[in-house]
């Protein structure tokens, strides 16, 4: 059995290449896709996909969230709810082929209150009298019937207990004509649509004959030939007949006989030669007509006289020869009118358009300057030219407003031929490409700068952008605002920040450990405090900084406050070349991978460091004793361990490194006179933070 999809839904779901918009599968197209790619058949091998689906059943999944959904014989089905899906509300019904060798989706029920059941199938349908009855549907404002054949009886049957007003049948398999028992009984049903049935070529004279309550019946895009004479007579409430896309050849002239109420009929792209005549007799409601692209070679005054409440006429892409002169003069309220095969012809006839300024207003804007144009190259034709009037007046330089159309000038009626809307439209549309290009530029170059771009505002238009800068600091009561680690070597650096960071301008203040940390107090408890004391810790990172037992000790209790606290307060400064990665530090490797930083003597320099430093600049307290945030001893003491344990580590390299090099040199003394002597010793390594231990020569 083939996959049938019966859907209950808002959206258009559509048969073939184009896009199915339900939640299930959609058809054929869909199913052979499915198959075509082989995913079931790769993963779920039918003996698999039978077990699977018998364990999800008897797990209780039939029925789970929907109530009084029922049995549906010959299927197994398994339902969900589907509220809160957009805008539907309801239940999703999935029922398989219980006959089939492998678990075949045989159809699926989406259902909405009050909304629309959509059945779209392949070859085969839910046929059973009744077949909604017991699905707590009441009433259902449209039912769609797609790409299925036609049940053996009328609709009525299989919709027992649901008032359809609403019947489509889109690109059904319907056969050479329609079956006149379809409709019988749907007494209710307002609107019907049959569309898309390329075999349709005849509809029996009784196929309406019950539809007395209809109002709009579409018959668009089939191809039917010819229609019997009667066959809209009992639809007495009908006001839209919609016939386009067809191959009608003719119609009756007793074709509309009747429709009192009827508004609108299109014969758009059909194959008539003419219109019998008395067609539209009393048809005096219709109020829209289209007859476009039709193979009509002449219309009379006599087709169209009936029409005294025709609005919009439509009778382009027809290949008439000749107008009557007298062809539109009971037709005082037509206001649209589609006449773009006027310009073809070769002989115009003299008074074509006369009577058309006596109360029949025009819509006077760009879509009927076409009509404006040519009537200007045939004036001599239409003894009322002058009086041909717009519907609305036109204001022309905000002072004058007239209404006859021979008045308004081109550039106010529709500027300069569609070339001033064109030439705006082009236009913002560039600067709109423009505008988006240019913006995505300036994106990227602030995504690729934007450390630079900060820094730089922040330094030049820092009054102008305070707002943007102001940092709401909860370091109050720390002492400095940047704690400098560095190097004995590159000391040079650190003077070079002293100098420029701590000027009358900018009142920072550093901490720097030959200046400012406290004697008497161990090593440890001062790079403890300086950290804790300090709203930042700037660290310049040299080859000689990463060989010295101090950087592991300040970078590390830096980095950790720093995680402690969860405020980013470092800020790192590259000196010259440095080790290869994989040989750096691992928390050191992992900053200078995910973290910016900064080079020394790079362009900028100086702004991207003062925008890292702290925004709000604190008076720092006079007595730098005071500080609240002495380091606690767990913390004193995790330093001191680590500096005796990468001291003991040296210890032992150097003690490695004693056992592989020559002896030393013995301290020679040297006499240079008989009153003076003088020790020479081998030079010593110096610690940085501790002074230059090179010893020197003394007198003996």
């Amino acid at each position: 059995m083939g996959i049938l999809t019966l859907s209950v839904h808002k959206h258009v779901c559509r048969h073939g290449h184009e896009r199915c918009t339900s939640l299930v599968a959609c058809g054929p197209s869909m199913r052979h896709g499915w198959h075509r790619k082989g995913v079931v058949r790769a993963l779920l091998p039918a003996l698999a996909a039978w077990l699977m689906l018998f364990l999800h059943l008897a797990n209780g999944a039939r029925g789970r969230h929907c109530h009084n959904v029922p049995h549906v014989p010959g299927y197994m089905c398994d339902c969900d709810s589907r509220f809160g899906h957009d805008d539907l509300g309801g239940w999703h019904l999935s029922c398989y082929n219980a006959q089939a060798n492998e678990p075949q989706q045989a159809f699926v029920i989406e259902y909405a209150i009050n909304d629309i059941i959509r059945v779209q199938c392949d070859t085969a349908a839910p046929y059973q009298t009744a077949f909604f009855q017991n699905f707590s549907v009441s009433e259902v404002e449209r039912f769609s019937f797609s790409y299925c054949t036609m049940p053996n009886g009328s609709f009525a049957q299989v919709l027992e207990g649901l008032d359809v007003t609403s019947l489509q049948l889109v690109s059904c398999q319907i056969g050479d004509t329609l079956d006149a028992r379809l409709f019988e009984g749907l007494d209710k049903l307002k609107r019907l649509t049959v569309t898309g049935s390329k075999d349709l070529r005849f509809i029996p004279e009784d196929t309406f004959a019950n539809l007395t309550t209809l109002l709009n019946l579409e018959l668009n895009n089939n191809a039917l030939e010819s229609l019997p004479e009667k066959v809209f007579w009992p639809l007495k409430n009908i006001t839209s007949i919609q016939l386009g896309s067809n191959l009608l050849q003719s119609l009756h002239s007793s074709q509309f006989r009747g429709l009192d109420k009827l508004i609108s009929i299109y014969l758009y792209k059909n194959n008539l030669t003419k219109l019998p005549q008395g067609i539209f007799t009393n048809l005096t409601s219709v109020k829209n007509l289209d007859l476009l692209l039709n193979r009509l070679t002449n219309i009379t005054d006599r087709d169209l006289a009936d029409l005294t409440g025709i609005e919009n006429l439509k009778l382009g892409g027809n290949p008439f020869t000749t107008l009557p002169d007298t062809l539109f003069k009971n037709n005082r309220l037509l206001g649209d009118l589609n006449l773009s095969v006027l310009n073809k012809l070769g002989s115009p006839p003299e008074r074509l358009l006369t009577g058309l300024s006596s109360g029949n207003p025009w819509i006077c804007d760009c879509s009927t300057f076409p009509f404006k144009v040519w009537l200007r190259g045939h004036v001599y034709m239409i003894k009322d030219y002058l009086d041909i009037a717009c519907g609305e007046k036109i204001s022309l330089n905000d002072t004058l407003a007239l209404s006859y159309i021979n008045e308004i000038p081109d550039s106010v009626f529709c500027p300069t031929d569609y070339s001033a809307q064109k030439k705006q439209l082009a236009a913002v549309s560039v600067i709109c490409v423009l505008l988006a290009v240019l913006l995505v530029v300036v994106l990227i170059l602030y995504y690729r700068n934007r450390q630079t771009i900060i820094a730089y505002v922040y330094i030049h238009f820092y009054n102008v952008f305070v707002c943007v800068f102001s940092e709401e600091d909860l370091d109050e009561d720390k002492t400095y605002d940047a704690f400098v680690s560095y190097s004995s070597a590159d000391r040079d650096i650190a003077m070079a920040l002293l100098n420029s960071l701590e000027s009358n301008e900018e009142k920072f203040k550093l901490c720097i450990h030959e200046r400012d940390w406290l004697p008497g107090y161990n090593i440890s408890w001062n790079i403890v405090n300086s950290v804790q004391n300090s709203r930042r810790t700037i660290l310049v990172v040299s080859k000689d900084f990463l060989e010295s037992l101090w950087f592991q000790v300040e970078f590390h209790t830096a980095y950790y406050q720093m995680l402690e606290d969860r405020v980013d307060r470092l800020i790192v400064i590259v000196r010259g070349e440095l080790p290869p990665k994989e040989t750096l530090d691992k928390e050191l490797k992992f900053l200078l991978t995910t973290k910016t930083y900064l080079i020394w003597g790079e362009r900028w320099f100086w702004e991207k460091l003062k925008y890292a430093m702290p925004h709000r600049k604190q008076v720092p307290p006079t007595n730098k004793l005071a500080m609240r945030n002495r380091p606690n001893t767990a913390m004193v003491k995790t330093v001191e361990d680590q500096i005796a344990n990468l001291t003991a580590g040296q210890k032992q390299e150097k003690a490695r490194e004693k056992v592989d090099e020559p002896e030393e040199p013995p301290v020679r003394i040297e006499n240079n006179n008989q009153d003076q002597t003088s020790v020479v010793a081998p030079p010593r390594k110096t610690l940085r933070g501790l002074g230059t231990l090179e010893p020197k020569v003394q007198p003996v």
